[in-house]
């Protein structure tokens, strides 16, 4: 009967250590997915500022051939 009192205890205690452990993995996931989030919102920012870089020189470009063309000399 004392076998089983124990082998109970260290089962009970193997659960409790294993319900930890799976905190602290759920713990460590939640962090890193919300990292992942920020890295995957910083993407996006970074996507949409070339987008506005990219139509900001074609404009310029655009606006210095017009200003060009219409006679101004070149600098």
């Amino acid at each position: 009967m004392s076998q089983l009192a124990e082998l109970n205890t260290f089962w009970t205690d193997v659960q409790r250590d294993f319900v930890e452990h799976l905190k602290a993995f759920k713990h460590h996931f939640d962090l890193i997915l919300e990292g992942e989030k920020q890295v995957d919102q910083a993407r996006n920012a970074l996507v949409l500022c070339e987008q506005k870089e990219l139509k900001i020189k074609k404009e310029l470009k655009k606006a210095s051939k017009v200003g060009f063309g219409a006679g101004e000399p070149r600098r």
